[in-house]
């Protein structure tokens, strides 16, 4: 199995970044997956939205181990085991900071993003008459938004029953995790 947690911006949209920080454009959230399956006997090419959520359970699905109930994400192993060519389910695309919350939906033709730092300016895209994602089309396509924002409700509702946030909501970070993270340089 071969991946990446992201993909890379070459000033797309004015970025030049590795793994552009809070960038939700597809040079940025597409990266390779190439998964080689147990049998070795053939190539699929899966041309479906998938998330390094589904890794987990695939890896242990790969190896006849039951996946926990709770574990989110689901096994793509049926793409392999029964040429599964069911429509995508939409993706969420998220990135954490100590204040805020950043959050995508994809779905096979559209990208819904939403920055809590700025909740009133959300940006809706039409991938397949837009593949650059240069013409926003957010407030032109009402019913595509509803759909999405309804997703997206459903899952901040998750985040937040879920989240490590206090009253203030600032995140709670265990003592050994912060410790951690700044010996790696991720906090000051």
């Amino acid at each position: 199995m071969i991946t990446s947690d992201h993909g890379e911006a070459f000033y797309e949209h004015d970025r030049f970044q590795h793994g552009a920080l809070y960038d939700f454009h597809e040079e940025v959230i597409h990266g390779p997956l190439i998964i080689s399956p147990p049998d070795g006997k053939r190539r699929i090419d899966v041309n479906q939205l998938v998330s390094l959520i589904d890794l987990p359970p695939t890896i242990l699905d790969i190896f006849d181990i039951p996946v926990p109930e709770k574990m989110e994400g689901q096994s793509l192993t049926a793409f392999w085991k029964s040429n599964n060519t069911q429509a995508s389910k939409p993706v969420i695309i998220e990135m954490v900071d100590i204040a805020w919350y950043c959050v995508a939906v994809r779905t096979e033709n559209f990208k819904y993003i939403y920055d809590e730092r700025q909740p009133y300016k959300r940006e809706l895209f039409n991938l397949e008459n837009d593949t650059g994602e240069k013409k926003d089309l957010f407030s032109k396509l009402p019913e595509v938004e509803a759909e999405l924002e309804e997703i997206l409700a459903e899952h901040l509702r998750q985040v937040v029953a879920t989240s490590h946030r206090d009253e203030n909501r600032k995140w709670q970070i265990a003592d050994l995790v912060e410790e951690r993270l700044r010996a790696l340089g991720y906090l000051e």
